[in-house]
């Protein structure tokens, strides 16, 4: 009878602790099953409302030091695709110039102004996906005390356009320790930015390419985009192919 007790004890000891050992091992189980689930905190984004849009409300600040004007931002915009710094002179949204397209990561950008007067800025936020966000306008004054050094971009990017009956003769020369690189862009309007078609992108600072119309009988307007390393822009143009006196 005490034989068989024991035999008792010990099968009941035993199944115990085979218990024990498969409890633990499923709570071992959903513990790993609840880490796996649990997701890595999301990076905060940057929500700008449509009154800090529209008033600038401190997103970006202007400085100037006679011809450059000093444009800086705190906001986290690195999850963006990149940015973009606009130019005008009148603080309207039509016809304005891009005068840097940056990295998303940097937070600031010294722009090179073409003369005296005043300018007005906008920040535009290139998104992975979906349209931009502008920021602005925002105004800087003009360089009261002329300490600038204001000179003509067309005497330092120069840019050629002629013609004749088939083609057009394309010819460019920019400094070269400054560039980034070139595109050259073709348009059957001075104004329709839209159907703009790239004609060469190219790192050569100096140089001339001929370039085929699809209808020889038609107008066409040639654009320069000078991109710098520090990424600032120069645009010249639009000019129009037309033919030029020997």
């Amino acid at each position: 009878m005490r034989i068989k007790n024991n035999m008792k004890t010990s099968i009941a000891t035993i199944a115990l602790a085979a218990s024990i050992v498969i409890l633990n091992v499923y709570c071992l189980g959903k513990d790993n099953d609840q880490k796996e689930e649990v997701a890595p905190a999301a990076k905060p984004s940057i929500v700008l409302n449509q009154d800090r849009i529209n008033s600038n409300d401190g997103i970006f600040t202007l400085t100037r030091n006679g011809h450059v004007v000093k444009i800086q931002w705190k906001e986290d915009f690195s999850d963006s695709k990149y940015i973009e710094i606009l130019r005008n002179t009148t603080g309207l949204p039509r016809s304005r110039t891009i005068v840097a397209r940056l990295d998303s990561k940097k937070q600031d950008h010294e722009d090179v102004v073409p003369d005296e007067g005043a300018f007005w800025y906008w920040l535009s936020i290139v998104p992975q996906v979906g349209r931009p966000i502008h920021v602005g306008p925002s105004r800087i004054g003009p360089d009261e005390t002329n300490i600038g050094t204001y000179a003509k971009h067309e005497d330092i990017y120069i840019f050629n356009v002629g013609r004749n009956e088939t083609s057009a003769r394309i010819s460019w020369s920019v400094p070269r320790e400054t560039l980034d690189y070139i595109a050259i862009k073709r348009n059957t309007s001075p104004t329709n930015n839209s159907n703009k078609k790239e004609v060469i992108m190219t790192r050569e600072w100096k140089g001339g390419i001929d370039n085929a119309f699809p209808d020889p009988n038609a107008d066409y307007w040639y654009s320069m985009e000078v991109y710098l390393k520090d990424g600032a822009l120069i645009n010249r143009g639009p000019i129009k192919a037309e033919f030029k006196d020997n």
